[in-house]
């Protein structure tokens, strides 16, 4: 069910456990103090079992459960496992959900920290599993807004139910409808929800991009919408699939807009950029999409010169209020009925926004419009989006130094396979906006790479060549994958070292500090911060609140919606706050 016979098999797999989690059931009932578990907030739950975990024969030494005293209370556990199994699915999904969601928000793999750690290893190795498969479902079966958050967490700890025996004999049993027990009620109701659930099919959203698009837009839409589990094709509207976008940044596009011509979107979204938005005005198949989009009463929207170059020229906004950037409001003007200067402006089944610095909100904004407000507020809370728009962005400085360089910095940014890929164009962007020389390296064997939400960008050289140069400063995005990768690459972890040791500046944002920085000693006597939840794994935490951490040589950020901060941090270091704010003003980052 919702998975290929792979996931189906991994799942049931799981069902070893259905002993150590009849136990589990059981301890934590026992530790409840009479309360019924249904009245046990999952909140409160989920310490209470890590806790059990923690403490089962064996844990301490890394080797499941061997006594034999908790093999006989599993054996007597059945009752109570039938009696609070839709309880314990729960805790058991926002388990793995608050152990792995907030590292890799698309459940690629397991976190290596939880993989050595004794105190969820080996009793929940499968579970976390389970649910990596679980999370892939659950994006595959996203269903209309209709379809609220609930139920799509109901579809995903039914595809749980397989780490027990008792799920496993009812739900692949074709008369699964009677012989549910009644017991457990809301399992029954689980099981149909889920069906018509899974019926339903992902969003589908159409990102053309072209030669002159502006990739921060692109991207950050892309990948925002990919986390509501919406399925987007990127399409290029030029011959190739490899589109040069704004600041020398890459993108290869998953289609040519001549093969989505008879696809069905519910939401085409245009980037801006110059030339970008101009060669997508004079794409004639895509304003033939967007005239039928617009007929059909489907979503469509624009950000930054698009609203005024496309949708303006395509007579898309007549009646209708939208922004866009701010130096196109008077091209804008007379293809709409208002000219507002919001950040984001929804009218009807149009959403327009002005720039870079909004695009975040603009993505969100699509989610919520695709999918409902539970939705949008559940993808943008990983984001650490920024709330004080109107506010300069702020840094916090410890031991301060000058950044020195000769003949304009020259900058080293490393992507893999998993980088995020948000932060790494946001970086790359904004660092060549200010004329440094960014030079963007695989460490892959191929310049191609997926970062986390399968954008594929190109790299200007292998790592190996890169190796060859000097840099006056190398920064890491972040995406557990990538910086996993980052982190097992001996040629990147010396570079790494070699800069420290020479006192020259290096950073990394998101997972990158905890997962390469931390464990390879870069972090010595140094404040920084992380992605929230990888923040535990610094060894000085005295500062992690902070959007942006520079001390001395090092700088650090947290996550996707500080990367903006984080890389005019880097422009204030090198080339003087006023040069960061005039970049902020043009962005719209205020």
């Amino acid at each position: 069910m919702g998975g290929s016979k792979g996931k189906m098999g991994k799942l049931g797999g799981a069902a070893k456990l259905s002993k150590q989690i009849d136990c589990l059931v059981e301890v934590v009932e026992s530790r409840s103090t009479g309360m019924s578990m249904r009245r046990i907030s999952i909140g409160t739950s989920i310490p209470e079992v890590m806790e059990v975990v923690s403490t089962l024969p064996g844990a301490e030494k890394g080797q499941g459960i061997g006594n034999r005293n908790a093999q006989e209370r599993f054996q007597r556990s059945g009752e109570i496992v039938s009696r609070y199994f839709d309880v314990m699915l729960d805790i058991l999904y926002e388990m793995a959900k608050v152990m792995i969601k907030p590292l890799d928000p698309e459940f690629r793999c397991t976190p290596p920290e939880l993989l050595s750690d004794s105190r969820y290893m080996p009793h929940l190795q499968d579970i976390i599993v389970g649910a990596s498969d679980v999370e892939q479902s659950q994006q595959d079966i996203a269903g209309t807004s209709a379809i609220g958050e609930q139920s799509q967490q109901d579809t995903v700890s039914l595809h749980l139910c397989h780490v027990s025996t008792h799920s496993l004999r009812l739900l692949h049993s074709p008369l699964a409808h009677n012989l549910l027990p009644r017991k457990v009620p809301s399992l029954k109701k689980r099981f149909f929800t889920a069906a018509a659930t899974m019926s339903s099919s992902p969003k589908k959203v159409l990102v053309p991009i072209a030669n002159g698009s502006e990739p921060i837009e692109a991207v950050i839409t892309i990948d925002v919408l990919r986390r509501s589990g919406a399925d987007v094709t990127v399409a290029s509207v030029d011959k190739q699939l490899c589109v040069d976008a704004c600041h020398g940044v890459k993108i290869v596009a998953d289609s040519l807009i001549s093969h989505c011509n008879d696809t069905v979107f519910d939401l085409i979204t245009l980037p801006g950029g110059i030339p970008g938005a101009t060669n997508l005005k004079d794409c004639g198949i895509l304003e033939n999409m967007m005239k039928k989009q617009a007929a059909d009463g489907r979503l469509y929207a624009a950000v930054c010169a698009s609203p005024a170059v496309a949708l303006g020229s395509w007579g898309l906004l007549k009646g209708l209020k939208a922004t866009c950037y701010p130096s196109f409001m008077e091209q804008l003007a007379p293809a709409c009925a208002t000219t507002v200067e919001s950040r984001v402006q929804k009218d009807g089944i149009v959403v327009t926004s002005r720039g870079p610095g909004t695009t975040m909100e603009f993505a969100v904004a699509l989610v919520e419009q695709l999918y409902g407000k539970e939705k949008a507020d559940e993808v943008a809370g990983p984001l650490v989006m920024r709330s004080n728009h109107g506010d300069e962005y702020t840094i916090t400085e410890f031991s301060p130094m000058k950044w020195t360089f000769d003949n304009g910095p020259q900058i080293l940014v490393p992507i893999a396979n998993g980088s995020e890929e948000m932060e790494a164009v946001m970086i790359i962007d904004i660092l060549r906006r200010a004329k440094a020389n960014v030079v963007v390296a695989s460490v892959e064997d191929k310049l191609e790479i997926v970062a986390s939400r399968k954008v594929k960008l190109v790299a200007d050289m292998l790592l190996d060549e890169a190796a060859k140069l000097s840099f006056d400063l190398i920064v890491l995005p972040g995406g557990l994958g990538g910086a996993q990768a980052f982190a097992n690459s001996e040629k990147l972890v010396n570079l790494l070292k070699k800069q420290k040791e020479s006192n020259r500046p290096y950073g990394a944002i998101c997972a990158s500090p905890a997962l390469v920085l931390e464990p390879h000693g870069l972090l010595k006597g140094k404040k920084a911060t992380a992605f929230p939840a990888m923040c535990g794994k610094l060894s000085d935490q005295s500062e992690v609140e902070n959007r942006v951490v520079v001390d001395g040589n090092l700088i650090t950020s947290r996550g996707p919606g500080t990367s903006m901060e984080f890389a005019l941090a880097i422009v204030e270091k090198f080339f003087g706050r006023n040069k960061a704010l005039e970049l902020a003003k043009i962005m719209l980052v205020g």
